[in-house]
């Protein structure tokens, strides 16, 4: 080749090297730029999981918080039942106790009623013989009719 086709060349080759080099200068910046946008959406992505994962978290805690309050209450409730039964039975045994006393009060005060009316009805039974007696002897004493 003679020396201006060369240099033609050579400048035909330098220009295509230098759009090369701008092709690959904006390749480098659209690539850079595309990964910046790619982080920005990966942080994006990452900031909004963990956001999920935090109101996961205090929900799961708030769940948690709350079935414990179920839980006590109901261990309350039941706490309340026993110490009501539990009182209630008390009072019965007590009602019974005064019950079975009042009974066997009144199988003693009616145990001496009866005595006291044997006693009473042994006397009038007493005094009447003594009377049949009295009125036999007056009757022998008059004699026989």
């Amino acid at each position: 080749m003679n020396d201006p086709d060369r240099v033609q060349s050579e400048r035909a080759l330098e220009a295509e090297l230098r759009e090369m080099q701008r092709a690959l200068a904006a390749m480098r910046d659209t690539l850079e730029q595309q990964a910046h946008h790619h982080a920005g959406e990966i942080q994006r992505a990452l900031t909004g999981a963990q956001s999920e994962i935090a109101q996961l978290r205090a929900t799961a805690a708030a769940l948690r918080d709350a079935l414990e309050q179920e839980r006590a209450g109901r261990e309350a409730a039941v706490n309340d039942a026993v110490r009501q039964a539990n009182t209630e039975i008390v009072q019965l045994r007590a009602a019974a106790a005064a019950l079975r006393e009042e009974m066997e009060r009144r199988e003693v005060e009616a145990g001496n009623c009866r005595q006291a009316e044997a006693r009473a009805a042994q006397r009038e039974i007493s005094q009447l013989r003594a009377t049949i007696q009295a009125l036999r002897d007056q009757l022998d004493a008059i004699g026989p009719h």
